[in-house]
């Protein structure tokens, strides 16, 4: 079975990537929108700062997930994460730096 086949079977849609690169900086942004179609989510620090992320834009570096420089990453996948992979990330950084951020969307066939 081809993955495309094994797509439609698990989501009854295809899966669409989408990618993106974020600045992060001092300010608190918000990286990801609330999504309830998204599937997966990966975030990946290509900076050269440490990054800091969260659920709430109060995120920082006593209130958030590290990212270290230079790749640190976080995953997120819906079944073994349920309902946090769906939710709206932030991001903040000690000076600017960058994230690259993947997400995959459900995309009904319906």
């Amino acid at each position: 079975m081809a993955v495309l086949e094994l797509i439609m079977t698990e989501f009854g849609g295809r899966a669409i990537p989408y990618v993106d690169v974020k600045d992060v900086s001092t300010t608190p942004i918000q990286i990801v929108k609330r999504n309830p179609n998204r599937a997966g989510l990966l975030i990946q620090n290509i900076g050269s700062y440490n990054v800091y992320i969260g659920l709430k834009p109060d995120v920082s570096p006593t209130n958030g997930l590290l990212l270290m420089s230079n790749g640190g990453s976080l995953s997120v996948y819906w079944k073994e994460d349920g309902y946090l992979v769906t939710e709206e990330y932030w991001a903040v950084a000690p000076a600017s730096t960058r994230l690259y951020i993947q997400e995959l969307i459900i995309v009904s066939e319906k």
